[in-house]
């Protein structure tokens, strides 16, 4: 008898399928979650582009609804009630980058002219965007555009050119906008257009009116990344199907099918003008250009090293980033204490509390989820502080040197300075400020301390340039011999007080009958700069006085003071040729004007002036003559002096010098006696003597003086020779003779 078998065929009843093990059963499920969490990524960037195609595809329906909305209107009809202000102002709002742009440039703006204003709100086509059409719960917004382009009469492109025979369209423009991602500012678009006729009355059919070609929905300016897949669907209006699509200028790694799918993986940033195409069964094309910008991969720019002042609120410092697709998101690591990041924006803010050098790693995600880092180096840091040096005082002339301080701050330093006296300048490098003042007044100045991050500090001082040392000169001065002089003071200036006060050497300057240095009697006081007492000697004195500052500068001044009566000139003896015009002119200085002249033993043929003491004449008589010249004040003093006057000739009576004493001493009671003798006399010679002391005589013809003086005295002596010519000739001689 059989044994009866179970459903599984096994002749023993045992289930083979119920040997697999809890451990196989674990494991297959591990595995089945990991395949599962692999196809997440995929699963979610599939329904992304789902609901891409699916949001493009209700927007194509939208602009197809639009057109036929605009068909339904008389085409004279399309403008009614859009005012010519809503107008204006809806064109003016559309922006460069709209889809729309293109459009408007090939129309003119058209209005209702009996509308009134703001009228075009309820327009049949009305001017503001229409309240949101909200499809499969997506919100969409319809804008209108209604404007006039020509068309020649032979057909072609209809635009804003009006010529002979041109025909009149409206040229209605439709945009549908809705939210969406991977588009631009993530705002998409569809936008169409169509033609109306102009006329007032409905068209009648005509059998033999050409096919027209399909029109192409523009789907408006395009978004994509680089390695972010891409999908769009592209729509036409009209035309005889099948429509066969195709494009040109893709971006590398996108197709177009001949449905109208634009797909792929975009494989290089730019952007790209793209040329869509369809072509109907009567091989008829319509064609629409929009752009498709591929972003690169999103790259944050290097921002190399930051440096932030410890304890002040950091300048926002916001990160470049290159490529991408917004929105991005922001995170940053290591950041100094004090310092947050906006996630949003990437922007780092905060006060830096503690000074240090940190490495701070940014991370950036865009909305496609692709991510990029950047490493760089934050410091934060001491700023430099300026110590004002404050009020500083130089002489003009004196050269200075300030040099700041600074504390805080990062090596190097760079320097600045405005409003520096003339004659100074500052060490780019050191601060050291430097040079000579050369200008008087008071300046304001302004130091910047500029560290090696930038950080500066300022300090603002007057610097004041007081005058060079000067010294004014006194006027020349005038004091009688022998009375109290008025005091003289030495005025000085500028430079650095106190003031030292000294009469010394006069190198240069000094004219004949002038005495370089004080008049005797004199006195400078060194820490006044008084000069007073009596001078003594009559004279016409130089005085130089020389001023020393405390800082060691020396000026001078020079001026000449005249003790007198004095007889500036003549002082020294004169000579003259015998026959020969005589003039000596005379001068005096000191006392009170006007003078008096006296003069005593002048040559023979000469005399003098007693207003001006100028000696003139023709000589005469040669021989040795002593002057005395006497100058006398108003008030009476005077100064007299005694010169000797020579007058010479070759052939004409002279006494010898070799016999004649210039000057003779006898001691009285003492026997005396010299002879005289003389060259050029004519015939016999005639001796004759004037002032001759007591108990001396001369011999007449042998020209012999002698005798015993018997008074003592000083006794100006004139020995005088002449001889037996028809016109005798004269020769004088005179001396001092003094007997004591």
């Amino acid at each position: 008898m059989r044994r009866p078998t179970d459903r599984s065929g096994h002749p023993d009843g045992a289930d083979r399928e119920a040997g697999f093990s809890l451990i196989e059963l674990m494991t297959a499920m591990t595995l089945i979650g990991i395949v599962m969490a692999s196809l997440t990524g995929f699963f979610t960037n599939a329904l992304r582009t789902t609901n891409a195609l699916s949001n493009s595809q209700t927007a194509v329906q939208l602009v197809s609804d639009s057109l036929e909305r605009v068909r339904s209107l008389r085409g004279s009809s399309v403008a009614t009630g859009r005012d010519s202000a809503s107008v204006q102002a809806q064109w003016a709002a559309v922006p460069t980058g709209s889809p729309v742009a293109p459009y408007l440039d090939t129309m003119q703006p058209a209005w209702d002219a009996t509308a009134l204003l703001q009228a075009g709100k309820t327009a049949p086509l009305p001017t503001e965007p229409e309240l949101p059409i909200t499809l499969n719960d997506v919100p969409y917004t319809r804008t209108w555009y209604v404007g006039q382009c020509w068309q020649p009469p032979l057909g072609g492109e209809c635009t804003t050119a009006q010529t002979s025979g041109s025909v009149l369209f409206y040229r209605v423009v439709t945009l549908i906008t809705w939210r969406g991602t991977g588009c631009p500012a993530n705002t998409c678009s569809q936008v169409a257009a169509t033609l109306v006729n102009s006329a007032s009355t409905d068209p009648v059919f005509n059998a033999k009116e050409a096919a027209q070609a399909p029109q192409v929905v523009n789907p408006g300016p395009q978004a994509g990344e680089v390695t972010v897949p891409f999908q769009l669907s592209l729509a036409a209006i009209g035309g005889a199907p099948p429509l066969i699509w195709s494009a040109t200028n893709l971006p590398p790694g996108l197709t177009m099918s001949s449905d109208g799918n634009l797909v792929g993986t975009p494989t290089s940033a730019g952007t790209y003008t793209v040329v869509a195409s369809a072509t109907d069964g009567f091989g008829l094309v319509g064609s629409a250009a929009f752009t498709v910008a591929v972003a690169a991969l999103p790259v944050i720019a290097d921002p190399r090293t930051i440096a932030t002042k410890v304890g002040t609120a950091a300048t926002p410092f916001t990160p470049t980033v290159t490529g991408g697709t917004a929105p991005f998101t922001w995170a940053a690591t290591d950041l100094p204490t004090g310092l947050t990041i906006n996630a949003a924006t990437g922007t780092i803010t905060g006060t830096p509390t503690t000074v240090g050098t940190k490495t701070v790693t940014l991370t950036l995600t865009d909305t496609y989820g692709k991510t990029d880092t950047r490493a760089f180096t934050w410091i934060v840091a001491t700023p430099p502080v300026l110590s004002n040096p404050g009020a500083k005082s130089s002489v003009a002339g004196t050269a200075t040197t300030v040099t700041p301080a600074v504390t805080g701050g990062t090596a190097p330093f760079t320097w600045a300075a405005t409003g520096l006296p003339a004659g100074l300048t500052v060490d780019a490098k050191t601060g050291t400020i430097t040079g000579t003042p050369t200008t008087v007044g008071t300046k304001t100045v302004t130091l910047t301390v500029t560290d090696a991050y930038g950080w500066t500090d300022t300090a603002t001082f007057t610097w004041a340039v007081t005058p060079a040392l000067g010294v004014a000169t006194p006027a020349d001065q005038n004091t009688l011999t022998n009375t109290a002089a008025t005091s003289v003071q030495i005025v000085a200036s500028g430079g650095v007080a106190p003031y030292r006060y000294s009469a010394t050497a006069v190198p240069s300057g000094v004219q004949y009958g002038q005495t370089p240095g004080l008049p005797p009697g004199l006195t400078l006081d060194p820490a006044s700069g008084v000069i007073s007492g009596k001078p003594t000697l009559a004279g016409e004195y130089v005085v130089r006085v020389t001023v020393t500052d405390a800082a060691g500068k020396t000026v001078y001044t020079q001026f000449v003071w005249a003790v007198g009566p004095y007889v500036k000139w003549p002082r020294e003896d004169q000579t003259g040729a015998l026959g020969s015009v005589f003039t000596v002119p005379a001068s005096a200085v000191g006392g009170t004007k006007p003078y008096t002249w006296y003069a005593t033993n002048l040559p023979d043929g000469v005399s003098y002036d007693p207003a001006t003491g100028s000696v003139t004449g023709t000589l005469a008589a040669a021989g040795r003559y002593v002057v005395t010249f006497r100058v006398t004040d108003a008030k009476g003093y005077y100064e007299q002096l005694s010169l000797i006057c020579t007058v010479t000739t070759s052939t004409g009576l002279q006494i010898t010098s070799a016999s004649a004493p210039t000057a003779r001493s006898t001691r009285r009671g003492q026997a005396d006696t010299f002879t005289l003798s003389a060259s050029g006399a004519t015939g016999l010679k005639t001796w004759s003597a004037t002032g001759l002391p007591p108990g001396m005589s001369i011999n007449s013809n042998a020209g012999v003086v002698s005798g015993i003086p018997t008074a003592a005295g000083t006794y100006t002596t004139k020995i005088t020779v002449t001889d037996s010519s028809p016109t005798p000739k004269k020769s004088n001689w005179m001396f001092v003779w003094t007997v004591t």
